[in-house]
């Protein structure tokens, strides 16, 4: 899955991004959705007011469904990744 992200994501993507792209691929469902949860945020030390999200977002990797807020319970997004949607789960 590294391997892959890494040529899946554009060269300018950050390293907090890709870590965010990970915690998502691994969370997802097969249809593609994630959800993420403020503490998991907040344990990968990606704090209120940094763009990981942003840049996953601009990418056209992941489209959330609303944007998190502060003091919010997390965010949830769709993958839009078509290779990532069509793995069978292991």
């Amino acid at each position: 899955m590294l391997s892959y992200l890494a040529a899946a994501l554009p060269l300018q993507i950050t390293a907090s991004a890709r870590l965010l792209a990970l915690q998502c691929t691994l969370r997802s469902t097969t249809a593609g959705t994630v959800s993420i949860r403020t503490g998991l945020i907040r344990g990968m030390q990606l704090g209120p007011g940094t763009t990981p999200l942003d840049e996953l977002r601009q990418a056209q990797w992941l489209h959330t469904f609303a944007p998190p807020k502060p003091g919010s319970e997390g965010f949830t997004a769709q993958l839009l990744d078509a290779a990532l949607r069509t793995q069978a789960p292991a």
